[in-house]
C-alpha cells in the first residue's frame, strides 16, 4: 500500500465506504513502511509518526468527509523527504 494508491481511491470516491476502510489503509502502509526499512531511517520514522493518525481519528468518533481525508495524505505527503 502507497500513498499514491490511497489519494486516487479517495479521489475515486468509489473505493472507500467508510472512514475504517481509509484508516485500514493508512495503516496496512505504515505498518509496512516500519517492517520493509530499517528503524534508524526516515522512512521508518515518518510511518511511525504517521501511524498515530489513524488511531487518534478512530478514538474521536469523527468521520470526516472524504475530502478531508484527501487533504491529510496530501499533508502527510509534505512529510516525506524527497530524495
Amino acid at each position: 500500500m502507497d500513498l499514491g494508491t490511497i489519494y486516487t481511491r479517495l479521489q475515486s470516491r468509489a473505493y472507500y465506504r467508510s472512514a475504517t476502510d481509509y484508516l485500514a489503509d493508512v495503516t496496512l502502509m505504515c505498518d509496512n513502511a516500519m517492517v520493509y526499512n530499517a528503524p534508524n531511517t526516515v522512512y521508518f520514522e515518518r510511518a511511525r509518526k504517521v501511524s498515530f493518525f489513524p488511531k487518534s481519528l478512530r478514538y474521536s468518533r469523527a468521520e470526516a468527509p472524504f475530502d478531508a481525508y484527501a487533504r491529510q495524505i496530501k499533508g502527510i505527503v509534505s512529510l516525506l523527504p524527497l530524495d
